[in-house]
């Protein structure tokens, strides 16, 4: 099977990806960057009742007409209403009513003189200027209207959104269901955090990873565990998960690169890859190997219709090709509009870099202002003979940057890339 783009494979996932069609009654206070899963329409007028917008006097507008400095109007104050009360008195001619913003008015009255231009006397408003009808009112289902459609099918909901709902008196609407991601770890090194490392052992930091990842763009993730460097294990728990269909996705790290651990008992029994073999044997292979690096390994397909993706082991290749892949999917799944990448912003390079032709090489970097310009160093792998892909160097990364190995097989020191910032402590 040979290599493809980045850009194939990401095609490829989302025509075969669709949006879920189950659903979840939530609550209003959770919903917030959910997806709506039908239309809602309002079940009230708001505002409920006709009520005053400002602090002021309940009055019949007909009565102010002739008012004016020369000859003020004079009315009694017959009631004070404040927010929550039920007037008790209507308001006749020449008379007029206390309010405060949002009281319900008074029947009878039309108008709503404001505070700041009026004066008192005892139990007497005076005004001196004519006040229109409906002034100073929110007029009952002014702002929404009963039956009126308040938010789409489809809506991704905001925080006004939840404001506006919860002003309808709606408590629970429905979503479209978060897709539910099974995560493993492939190898026989892999410890869960917080057990004794033995011998030859390693944490098993991917899980908790992708774990992450899948909360933050809007999926439910559950770690299964890691899978040991043997085919009958990793077919059995890729194929048990995937029948069961309690998942949308399984995602797995480790296991998709030419490895002589693929150990059954004493004998090596195969020299080719763990996870995407089981893949081919127990569904479909759609694609194996990318051209790209780092995630040159990675693998797409399906088992008993459930979309498998494994990445390659190295943490910053799993993180790399999960944002690429894995995001998309879940983002389309769950109703959601791609996920927004963090800024951009115009940085020289420290040092020249290239790539191979044809290959999507990205390069994470650590940035720095010189001399009022931003720069970007590199952060390389130590150099042969070592092999080592340090956790440090992904503490020390900035965001990243990509030669595309088609447009641009190599920068220059001191040329303007442009780097995708993914630590927000850069200003």
């Amino acid at each position: 099977m040979g290599k493809i783009s980045v850009e194939a494979l990401q095609n490829m996932i989302l025509q075969d990806i669709d949006i879920l069609t189950r659903t979840d009654d939530i609550s209003v206070s959770h919903a917030l960057g959910r997806c709506l899963a039908q239309d809602v329409y309002a079940p009230i007028n708001v505002p409920v009742f006709t009520r005053s917008a400002v602090d002021g006097y309940a009055i019949q507008s007909r009565d102010t007409q002739l008012g004016s400095s020369d000859r003020p109007i004079r009315l009694d104050i017959v009631e004070k209403v404040r927010t929550g009360m039920v007037p008790k008195r209507q308001v006749r001619e020449g008379e007029a009513a206390l309010v405060t913003t949002g009281a319900m008015l008074p029947p009878g009255a039309d108008a709503v003189a404001l505070v700041e231009r009026v004066s008192v006397q005892g139990d007497t408003v005076v005004l001196t200027e004519p006040v229109r009808a409906g002034e100073n009112l929110s007029l009952l289902g002014e702002d929404i209207g009963e039956s009126e459609l308040v938010l789409a099918k489809g809506q991704i909901i905001r925080l006004v959104d939840v404001a506006v709902l919860s002003s309808l008196g709606i408590d629970h609407i429905p979503v479209l269901t978060r897709p539910k991601v099974a995560i493993f770890s492939s190898g026989d090194e892999l410890v869960t955090p917080g057990n004794v490392l033995g011998p030859a052992q390693v944490y098993d930091s991917n899980a908790y990873l992708l774990e992450a990842a899948v909360k933050e763009c809007g999926g439910e993730p559950l770690r299964l565990g890691t899978i040991g460097d043997s085919f009958r294990e990793v077919d059995s728990l890729l194929y048990e998960t995937a029948k069961t269909h309690r998942f949308e996705l399984i995602v797995t790290t480790g296991g998709t690169g030419a490895s002589l651990l693929v150990l059954e008992g004493k004998d090596i029994e195969n020299i080719h890859d763990l996870i995407p073999g089981s893949i081919a044997k127990n569904g479909q292979l759609k694609s194996h190997g990318l051209l790209m690096t780092p995630g040159k390994p990675t693998a797409y397909g399906e088992i008993a219709g459930v979309p498998v993706f494994a990445l390659a082991g190295w943490p910053y290749s799993t993180l790399m090709t999960f944002q690429l892949f894995v995001r998309p999917a879940i983002r389309k799944m769950a109703g959601l509009p791609p996920f927004q990448d963090p800024k951009e912003v115009p940085a020289r390079l420290s040092r020249p870099l290239n790539t191979e032709k044809g290959i999507r090489k990205y390069f994470q970097v650590r940035l720095h202002r010189e001399a009022h310009e931003i720069w970007a160093e590199p952060l390389l792998p130590p150099p042969p003979p070592s092999a080592a892909r340090t956790m440090h160097q992904m503490l020390q990364g900035t965001g990243y940057f990509f030669l595309d190995g088609i447009n641009q097989l190599h920068a220059d020191e001191g040329e303007w890339i442009r780097v995708t910032v993914d630590d927000p402590r850069w200003p």
